[in-house]
């Protein structure tokens, strides 16, 4: 289950003979070379810098800098005060651009239901593969103002970019074995 923006999805993998695998999901992206350092100044807007000092402390957010991420994300900046930065991060996860009415800009909303519909959902997953005899692996992904239909659910198969699989794939190895 996961939580993206104004996206929410689950998955089943099962590897080999063609079907994802875990990490077919969730490929590096080569062309953008961020590390965890730049992605956290992507979303909270703090100094690299202050971002490596604050993970590799612990310590708790300044006013400042919690001031700095309820700006940068449209959030109320009380709730981070005294907390690490890590602690602060999944607050950070399911939020979306918006754009209210009778206002020229979006504006950054957090969307706290995205995480209890991606767990509802699977968990309804998790019962379907229970009675079923499924052998593929598959997947699901829904936007969470639109309305379900039935092409948000789809097999996933091996991707030949993946780490994972193309090391099975040259070495002949079976997931079966």
């Amino acid at each position: 289950m996961w939580t993206e923006g104004v996206r929410i999805g689950a998955g089943r993998y099962l590897p080999g003979d063609g079907r994802a695998c875990l990490a077919c999901g969730y490929l590096e992206n080569a062309d953008t070379p961020v590390d965890e350092v730049g992605e956290i100044y992507q979303q909270t807007g703090i100094r690299p810098d202050l971002v490596r000092s604050l993970l590799d402390s612990g310590q708790g957010l300044t006013l400042q800098e919690a001031t700095m991420i309820a700006g940068h994300r449209g959030v109320a900046p009380d709730q981070f005060v005294g907390q690490p930065l890590p602690s602060v991060l999944p607050a950070l996860c399911a939020t979306g651009r918006l754009q209210m009415p009778n206002d020229s800009e979006a504006v950054d909303v957090p969307f706290a239901f995205a995480s209890l519909f991606a767990g509802i959902a699977g968990f309804v997953m998790l019962l379907k593969d229970c009675f079923s005899n499924s052998e593929e692996s598959h997947g699901w992904t829904q936007h969470i103002f639109k309305k379900p239909t039935k092409h948000m659910h789809s097999s996933l198969y091996t991707k030949s970019n993946c780490v994972c699989c193309s090391e099975i794939i040259q070495t002949g190895w079976s997931w079966n074995r």
